[in-house]
């Protein structure tokens, strides 16, 4: 049973967060694999994710909801970015655990769940997404930016800090046609991360690949 937009009885439980109504159902046999996908794309685990239910994460998780950790949205988002964007700390936490979990995965426009958390100044998540074995710091999105480019352009200094103490590189050209130093300064948490990056010990390296 689905109503007009293709939604299943758990689906709508999911995303609204009843845990006791998506256990009951659950109990009852309700799917939670791919053929439960909305007109949307989006699986009952994307929406819980979203929702920040960890309880129903939990549970759709333990009844194979796992299957669908790669199924994207129209917009190319899976549960991780779902999380990541909501700022899920605890969801986030349960999808890595998942095996084969795709932290690398990208959306339309080539957001993996780092950049996502590095743009929007998540310094938790960005501790929780680099903790994934294979997670790749350096990731472009289809402008060619990376997580480290654009937590310094929106001035989150201690995310750039944290990237850098990975292994994050220095861009020396993004596709838009500029680098590092490409967004104006002149705001004071932008100014601030610039300022970091000038002063630390790997500029001279950046400074030593930059295209002139």
């Amino acid at each position: 049973m689905r109503n007009r937009n293709l939604e299943t009885p758990l689906f709508v439980a999911s995303y609204n967060g009843h845990t006791e109504v998506v256990k009951t159902l659950l109990e009852h046999g309700a799917e939670t694999t791919l053929h439960v996908l909305n007109s949307h794309n989006i699986s009952p685990l994307w929406a819980a994710s979203f929702n920040g239910s960890s309880e129903i994460v939990k549970e759709l998780l333990y009844h194979g909801a796992g299957k669908t950790i790669t199924t994207a949205g129209l917009g190319g988002e899976t549960p991780l970015h779902a999380a990541t964007t909501e700022n899920h700390a605890e969801v986030l936490k349960l999808l890595l655990e998942v095996p084969a979990v795709p932290v690398n995965q990208k959306t339309t426009y080539g957001f993996t769940a780092l950049f996502i958390a590095s743009r929007n100044g998540y310094h938790g998540m960005v501790e929780l997404l680099l903790s994934a074995d294979s997670i790749d710091l350096d990731s472009e999105s289809w402008l060619g930016l990376s997580p480290l480019f654009t937590a310094v352009a929106n001035g989150h200094l201690e995310v750039a800090k944290l990237l850098l103490s990975k292994g994050a590189h220095l861009q020396p050209w993004v596709s838009i046609g500029g680098d590092l130093l490409w967004k104006p300064s002149s705001v004071p948490p932008v100014a601030r991360a610039v300022l970091y990056l000038v002063h630390s010990p790997i500029w001279s390296l950046y400074l030593a690949t930059r295209r002139l």
